[in-house]
C-alpha cells in the first residue's frame, strides 16, 4: 500500500499542490496560446480545401479542445509540447491539400514563436545552426567528476537539491541519484516530502557522496559539515559551482590505499 500511494501521491496529488501554490499566477494568454490557436485554424482552412481527409477533422479539432481545457489557466510554457502531435498532423494536411499559399500560416507561426521567445524554436534552430549549449562546461564536469569516483560510489550520490540542471546531469551519466528530492521547488512545495527527508535523508542514507550548488562551497546543514569534507568541485558554467563532499571515513580510506 506503501509504494502504490507514493506512485499516487507523485502522479496526482503532488501536482495539485503546485497548482495550488501558483494558481493565483497571471498568463499572457496571446504569448501562450497564439501557436495553437493559430494552427486549430490552420486545421479549420485545411478542411475546407482538403475532401479526402475529412474523418479526421472532427477528432483532431476535439483533440485541440481537450488539450486546451486539460492545461488550465496558467503560465507553464512548457506544457505547449502537449501540443507537438497535434501540430505535426496539422503540417501533414497542409501538405496533403496540395495548396502551396496554405505554407505562409505555418510559417507565420514559426516567425511569431521565435519573436515571442519560444525556447524550444530557438533551441532547435540554434542546434541546427551547429551551436553548442551553454551547459557543456557543467556537463562535462560532471561526467569527469562521474568517470574520477569508483563504480560502486556511483549509485551512492546524494542530490543535495542542485539546481533544475542536476536531474538532467545524472541522466546523461545514466545513473540515478540515490535520495528522492530532485529539485529544490519539489521540497519547498511538499510538506510531505519535507517529512519524508527528514526521515530519509542525508543522515538516513550516509551516501558516499554529496552533491550542493552555491556560490561558495558551504556545507548546507550540521550533518554534512561533521561528517564530509570538500573533495572536488564543478564548474557551474552560467549556474552556481557544484561542491563534492567526500563521507570523511571513505575519503581516509581512499588516502590510506594511496
Amino acid at each position: 500500500m506503501g509504494r502504490r500511494f507514493e506512485m499516487i501521491y507523485g502522479t496526482f496529488i503532488f501536482n495539485f499542490e503546485y497548482y495550488n501554490l501558483y494558481k493565483h499566477q497571471s498568463i499572457d494568454f496571446l504569448s501562450n496560446y497564439i501557436i495553437p490557436i493559430g494552427f486549430k485554424v490552420i486545421t479549420l482552412i485545411c478542411f475546407f480545401h482538403d475532401k479526402s481527409s475529412h474523418n479526421i477533422y472532427a477528432p483532431l479539432s476535439l483533440s485541440y479542445i481537450f488539450t486546451f481545457f486539460s492545461m488550465g489557466s496558467q503560465d507553464y510554457g512548457h506544457y505547449m509540447m502537449a501540443f507537438v502531435p497535434l501540430f505535426v498532423i496539422s503540417s501533414c494536411l497542409v501538405v496533403n491539400t496540395g495548396k502551396k499559399w496554405i505554407y505562409f500560416f505555418p510559417l507565420l507561426l514559426i516567425v511569431l514563436s521565435i519573436q515571442r521567445g519560444y525556447d524550444a524554436v530557438d533551441y532547435l534552430l540554434f542546434r541546427l545552426k551547429g551551436g553548442t549549449a551553454s551547459n557543456t562546461e557543467l556537463k562535462e564536469g560532471f561526467h569527469r567528476f562521474i568517470t574520477s569516483i569508483k563504480p560502486e560510489e556511483r549509485t551512492s550520490i546524494y542530490n543535495s537539491r542542485l539546481e533544475f540542471m542536476g536531474s538532467c546531469l545524472f541522466a546523461n551519466e545514466y545513473i540515478l541519484q540515490c535520495n528522492r528530492i530532485i529539485y529544490q521547488r519539489h521540497f519547498d512545495i511538499s510538506s510531505r516530502l519535507q517529512e519524508y527527508e527528514k526521515t530519509h535523508g542525508i543522515k538516513d542514507l550516509q551516501p558516499a557522496w554529496v552533491l550542493t550548488q552555491s556560490p561558495r562551497p558551504e556545507a548546507n546543514d550540521e550533518y554534512l559539515a561533521n561528517n564530509y569534507i570538500l573533495a572536488d568541485s564543478i564548474p557551474g558554467g552560467q549556474f552556481d559551482p557544484i561542491w563534492c563532499w567526500k563521507r570523511i571515513d571513505e575519503h581516509k580510506s581512499l588516502k590510506s590505499n594511496e
